[in-house]
């Protein structure tokens, strides 16, 4: 969202990001607060910054390996309230809260949604849905991250009520390793555009639209789960980052512990 206050004009960004640290899980909320018409000749200003740690709300189906979350037909769910976290940052900054955020998610340098999930899928018959990840919206589908899989892999992402399923599938040299689902949004020519990819591998391109809205409040989002559908992941979570502006492409990912023998 952008705020205007004596010629300060800011934004806040947020991202979640999920990892496991010697059997520990971890989901990390990061909030940062950017000046946003820093003049020409001036440094870029980052007004504020918070990282914190979210508990869970409940957990079923649920065991730790060393760097990874087995769900057992289970999930991990959480709860925040980014509109809270937002004004109390801005407050702590010395910045005065507007009576309203916005709710939208807008494009940054071309770059707006980014996801990425290493996972690994467990047995659940010759159909299945392994939903991987759900942050609710204003409109009832949400933010769905999931991988099906009939004989061959098929990754499935959707946002604001656009689904967007890729037409080249993939396989693995086994069923039940390790892999990465990562879902980017880009402009490219002045249109809008998701990248879908396995690992480095990308499997399609999709038109998009640039803008995206999040609902004010409290939130109740989900790794391994599809609420609304009634669905649980089965397999292993390693790590997952949802970025909605895509922020922080250099970030520092989760860190990586060598993965297990299977």
């Amino acid at each position: 969202m952008d705020y205007q206050n004596d010629e300060v004009i800011w934004r806040a960004h947020w991202r979640l990001m999920f990892d496991v640290i010697c059997s520990v899980p971890r989901m990390q909320q990061e909030i940062t607060i950017w000046q946003t018409n820093t003049p020409t000749s001036g440094p870029f200003q980052r007004l504020a910054y918070q990282i914190k740690t979210l508990a869970p709300t409940n957990m079923n189906g649920v065991a730790f390996g060393p760097d990874y979350v087995q769900l057992i037909d289970g999930f991990i769910e959480y709860q925040t309230d980014l509109d809270q976290d937002i004004r109390a940052l801005i407050s702590n900054a010395g910045l005065p809260s507007p009576e309203e955020l916005g709710t939208t998610s807008e494009f940054i340098g071309g770059e707006n949604i980014y996801i990425r999930a290493d996972i690994s899928l467990g047995e659940g018959g010759s159909l299945r849905d392994y939903p991987v990840f759900f942050f609710p919206q204003n409109e009832a589908y949400g933010v769905q991250l999931r991988e099906t899989f009939d004989g061959v892999h098929q990754a499935h992402w959707g946002i604001s009520n656009q689904v967007h399923v890729p037409q080249r599938v993939f396989s693995l040299e086994k069923v039940d390793v390790r892999h990465r689902l990562r879902v980017r949004q880009g402009r490219e020519s002045g249109v809008d555009l998701f990248n879908t990819y396995c690992d480095n591998t990308p499997l399609d391109i999709l038109i998009t639209s640039a803008s995206h809205d999040f609902a004010p409040g409290g939130q109740t989002f989900y790794l391994g789960c599809l609420p609304h559908e009634g669905m649980n992941f089965i397999g292993e979570i390693y790590c997952l980052e949802f970025d909605p502006n895509n922020s922080c492409v250099a970030c520092p990912r989760p860190a990586v512990i060598e993965p297990r023998d299977r």
